[in-house]
């Protein structure tokens, strides 16, 4: 699942899945990554700017309740051995990544860490026990992906440093910026 539920609030609104780096929109390119793997869908806060996109979509149960609502509406739909989410702002996740992704996953699920820690974790393989738990915090109002990751004690994978570019997590202008000169070089 493509996790595409945010606000775009540091793009000024715009929708991040949505974005172009090198001239494709970034729910294309992480497609393009996870369609060799799996059946690919969306999550999103609202589905409407989606339509188009040709995959289906899943909309938040919670409004507003941020990246665990779109978490849970995967985990409500995925099979027994889990659900793999990547976050839409990763614009170099590769084919590779994702195959020894789901390759070392077990039934814990294992999350894939850059190692600089900026942000959690949103790239891995959520166990199918993990639902009862997000559902539990989202009812509570908790809304926390790392505090969610801490009591789920889901496995890191950290990446190694020649590999963690694959982590890049557009948010800002800036971040934009520089995934089209990254894109460009590659």
């Amino acid at each position: 699942m493509i996790l595409a539920g945010g606000r775009g609030r540091r793009l000024g609104g715009r929708q991040k899945a949505l974005l172009p780096v090198a001239g494709r929109p970034l729910i294309d390119r992480l497609r393009k990554v996870l369609e060799p793997w799996l059946p690919v869908w969306l999550s999103a806060n609202e589905p409407a700017p989606f339509a188009g996109s040709g995959l289906p979509v899943l909309p938040d149960l919670r409004p507003d309740a941020g990246p665990l609502a779109g978490i849970e509406a995967g985990l409500l739909r995925a099979s027994p051995a889990g659900l793999l989410v990547v976050a839409c702002d990763l614009p170099f996740v590769s084919e590779r990544l994702v195959g020894e992704l789901l390759e070392r996953a077990d039934a814990r699920g294992l999350l894939v860490a850059d190692g600089a820690a900026k942000s959690p974790p949103l790239l891995g393989v959520w166990p199918a026990s993990a639902l009862s738990v997000l559902q539990a915090r989202l009812e509570r109002g908790e809304r926390s992906v790392r505090g969610a990751l801490a009591a789920l004690k889901i496995p890191v994978w950290r990446l190694a440093p020649e590999h963690q570019q694959q982590c890049f997590n557009l948010n800002t202008p800036a971040d934009w910026e520089e995934a089209e000169n990254r894109a460009g070089m590659g």
